[in-house]
């Protein structure tokens, strides 16, 4: 039999921070900014426990895969075999057929243990929001098992070989943080769901156990348990503070959780706090529940949000919580405790594989097949206007001669451009309405773009820490824009005022961005950073003697068009006009209009095409008009809004007579 350290409830309520952390930050991000890093406390509580069970039963001499990998089962899969098929079951009465498609995949990855594979594949530029993935969570889970699978082995041949265990410790921990800190400036969607990347957290837990084990006076040192504990306390709760999603992680910021983690749990169980404090009754029966409860967390917020077409209310939230904290306690007090501790464990054990098998053949072959039905059925031909082509994002012969930009495309592949459009995602939305009209005056339309960029030379765009890639591309993009002599006309788009306000529109597009201009590294505030960038850029443009075409982008709305044409709102009434006020977005564009203005007032040549003129009225701005769906998600254009807009672009630049 497994030899299990001592009981500690500290631990337990270490767990309880760590899950009530993420909650409240899924929940309410404003109250704790950094609350994401709850998983990374569990990462080191994990690496600790399992680490500690490893080690000592090796020594014992008691040591047994089979029992070791059906503990983990008894431990795991109960609560996640519940979690897993309520979303099936859920999912098929309440989502669309292809939010039900995205689902079944993620149940079936989820099922495998392999979520963080899944979702750092589709991590892309049209990528679904992912607070409409209801097991977004379960890419921890992935990395966690993962672990077990691999540790286990490794421990257990180092062991075989009579070597030291702190070998492997040191050598995997050093490589996985180097692969971290190096890889996450220009791979930072691996480095955070990679276990690569991921696995020094888990092992630092792993160190701690050995240390524990067997150099005790090492670590339990009784003069310092209480400064050992304050001192983890204290990097927690920094790292609460001053961590947000806008930064880089892991990275080097994954320390403070980390360390904090381990100062708290190698402090002991006698700690001053950790004796009166994280052994408290409430917090250690949260942390008893924890697992059940960061299960559920997500996937009911999730899907609120898709029901609800926007992030759900503050009300809405708090009732979730309740909810989730019920059903946590019903899981761990019905399900998971008489599974783990009952009688006829090896069936128990047994039965739960075949049932997690069952749950991911049922949710790939629903993902795989061309007949499925789900039960909230809705004509195809109203959907299309929300899927968005891949091809309209990538074309080969493009992509040869300008393989650095992520979009790019040309009306006619084989002739000179003589136009271009050079700018972010908002950009690719409006070339395939204007390339239309490309199309129907036999001229070739060049479309240059990259996600998140503005097209203006020498800009920086991005998350913050983030390495840049802006600046390469649209450099590129613009000076090939000045020096091909087949290019007449040059429009420049983007989302411009989520880069001045650093903000998206609403609570279901946070889209932070930080914005900076190379060759004035002193100017720190958005506004005047996009409008120097905005002058500068213009001017080298004018000199061309070029035509010029700025668009002034389109309304933001603040929540998903399918509510508009989905009766499905449980919790209150759709956007029954589909449309965002008109004072809404003028206070919200006031400063963006008044930027590009002025600085238009000494480009007296550049056609400035202001879109709101044909998406809004003097009350509303609309997502549907005249019975067709303009929008795709809150803030791109559907492809019937492209060719909308295309019209009314053409229907303009014929009246200032321009000649491409």
């Amino acid at each position: 039999m497994l030899t299990h350290p001592k009981y500690r409830p500290d631990i337990d309520g270490l767990r309880a921070i760590a899950v009530l952390a993420v909650v409240l930050f899924h929940y309410f991000p404003i109250w704790v900014k950094g609350g994401f890093i709850g998983v990374d406390i569990f990462f080191v509580i994990s690496g600790f426990l399992i680490s500690s069970i490893i080690f000592s039963s090796l020594d014992s001499g008691k040591f047994s895969f089979l029992e070791f990998y059906g503990k983990r089962v008894r431990r795991i899969f109960p609560a996640l075999v519940v979690v897993l098929l309520s979303c099936l079951v859920a999912g098929w009465f309440l989502l669309l057929k292809d939010e039900y498609i995205a689902l079944t995949k993620h149940i079936a990855c989820g099922s495998a243990f392999v979520s963080n594979f899944c979702l750092w594949q589709e991590s892309g530029y049209f990528d679904t929001s992912s607070e409409v993935k209801p097991l977004l969570h379960l890419w921890s889970l992935g990395i966690e098992e993962q672990f077990y699978l691999a540790w286990p082995l490794l421990v257990f041949f180092t062991w075989k070989l009579r070597l030291n265990k702190i070998y492997p410790i040191l050598f995997i921990a050093v490589a996985s943080f180097l692969v971290n800190i190096f890889r996450v400036d220009n791979h930072s969607v691996e480095v955070f769901y990679s276990p690569i990347s991921r696995f020094w957290e888990l092992l630092v837990g792993s160190f701690l156990a050995y240390l524990i084990i067997y150099k005790p006076n090492f670590v339990l040192n009784k003069k310092y348990k209480n400064v050992q504990s304050i001192l983890g306390v204290v990097l927690i709760a920094i790292g609460f503070i001053v961590i947000t999603k806008d930064d880089l992680f892991p990275s080097w910021l994954a320390f403070l959780p980390v360390l904090g983690a381990y100062f708290i749990i190698s402090a002991g169980a006698n700690a001053w706090i950790n004796k009166n404090i994280l052994s408290n009754k409430i917090l250690v029966w949260f942390g008893l529940i924890s697992f059940p409860l960061y299960l559920w967390h997500w996937s009911l917020l999730s899907f609120a949000t898709v029901l609800e077409s926007v992030f759900p209310t503050r009300e809405i939230r708090m009732c979730l919580v309740v909810v989730n904290i019920v059903l946590a306690w019903i899981t761990y007090k019905f399900i998971e405790k008489p599974i783990r501790y009952g009688k006829n464990i090896h069936r128990n054990t047994i039965i739960l594989c075949v049932v997690m098998v069952a749950i991911g053949s049922v949710a790939l072959y629903a993902n795989q097949s061309k007949n499925l039905r789900v039960y909230f059925q809705i004509d195809e031909e109203l959907l299309k206007p929300f899927s968005w082509k891949t091809e309209w994002e990538y074309e080969s012969s493009c992509k040869e001669k300008f393989p650095e930009h992520s979009t790019c495309l040309q009306t006619f592949p084989d002739n000179k451009p003589d136009a271009m459009i050079i700018g972010d995602s908002h950009a690719n939305h409006y070339y395939i309405g204007i390339s239309e009209y490309f199309k129907k005056i036999n001229k070739n339309l060049l479309h240059l773009g990259s996600p998140s960029c503005v097209p203006f030379f020498d800009l920086q765009s991005g998350t913050k820490g983030a390495k840049d890639f802006c600046v390469e591309r649209m450099n590129t993009a613009l000076n090939y824009a000045i020096n091909e002599q087949s290019v007449k006309t040059i429009i420049l788009s983007s989302r411009g005022v989520t880069y001045i306000t650093g903000n998206g529109y609403g609570d279901i597009d946070y889209a932070n961005r930080v914005i900076k201009l190379t060759t004035k590294p002193e100017l720190i505030d958005a506004a005047e950073v996009f409008a120097t960038a905005m002058r500068d850029t213009l001017t080298r443009l004018n000199k061309t003697g070029k035509q010029i075409v700025f668009i002034v982008d389109t309304p933001e709305l603040g929540f998903y068009p399918k509510s508009c044409i989905l009766p499905r709102n449980i919790f209150r009434e759709s956007h029954k006009l589909c449309a965002v006020e008109r004072k809404a977005f003028d206070k919200r564009n006031k400063q963006y209009i008044e930027i590009i203005e002025s600085v238009l007032k000494d480009f007296p040549k550049v056609f400035p095409f202001y879109t709101s003129k044909h998406l809004c009225d003097e009350q509303y701005c609309w997502a549907i008009k005249d019975n067709v769906v303009l929008y795709q998600d809150d803030d791109h254009l559907s492809y019937d809004g492209s060719l909308f807009i295309g019209e009314k672009f053409a229907e303009e630049v014929k009246k200032r007579k321009f000649k491409f």
